[in-house]
């Protein structure tokens, strides 16, 4: 999916049997109801664009893992009702997002709740992720792949602004128009960049490791 995509629309791939794997837009802010119901999806990983999941993923009965950017506070009912596969949820939002209580109705398979170290506590006694998930809950581990994927530049819009993660200390930033005008340039320090943009336009922002095309 190109990440010119910001929007998918109800029952977009309802039924689409074959779809087995996905790869969601870097800018998408909405997935509509039953926009993947009943596909064969296998794992999914939302982007850092959305902050609400609805009861888009039901009936995937070959869906193994979740993962959650630290983004989304909002999970709705039968979001993953009859998800029967999944095994693994990766929910990296300190804050416990809001759960409805039908949001993981009859998923009984899950072995692992994976959640910022920090956070164990809050999840187990958050309503819903406690509910059902109480023995489950457990810290991220700091495995090699997960230091890898800490590592990645990670570039992203929200709320009309361009957000950069994960970034070197000293590392050039700089984002351009598409014609090429320079639009920002700052040498990171190994924190978060926000730069607050103008609506219906497309940047390119390029680091030392990585190019990307963002809508805003």
């Amino acid at each position: 999916m190109g990440n010119s995509v910001t929007t998918i629309q109800e029952d977009a791939f309802h039924y689409c049997y074959a779809l087995n794997n996905l790869t969601l837009s870097e800018n998408l802010t909405y997935i509509g109801i039953d926009a993947f119901r009943d596909c064969k999806i296998e794992k999914v990983s939302f982007p850092k664009s959305l902050t609400t999941i609805n009861s888009a993923f039901r009936s995937n009965e070959y869906l193994t893992e979740v993962t959650l950017p630290a983004t989304i506070t909002n999970i709705s009912n039968w979001a993953f009702q009859y998800c029967n596969a999944l095994k693994t949820i990766y929910s990296l939002n300190p804050t416990p997002p809001v759960c409805e209580t039908f949001s993981f109705s009859v998923v009984l398979n899950v072995t692992s709740v994976y959640v910022p170290e920090s956070s164990v506590s809050a999840y187990k006694n958050a309503p819903i992720w406690g509910d059902v998930f109480y023995s489950q809950i457990k810290a991220i581990p700091a495995t090699e792949t997960q230091v890898q994927l800490a590592d990645e530049v990670e570039i992203y819009s929200l709320n009309s602004e361009i957000v950069i993660d994960k970034t070197s200390k000293n590392e050039v930033v700089k984002v351009f128009s598409t014609t090429g005008q320079l639009f920002y340039i700052k040498e990171s320090t190994g924190e978060q960049i926000i730069i607050p943009a103008l609506k219906n336009n497309i940047y390119i922002v390029k680091t030392a490791t990585k190019t990307a095309k963002i809508l805003i």
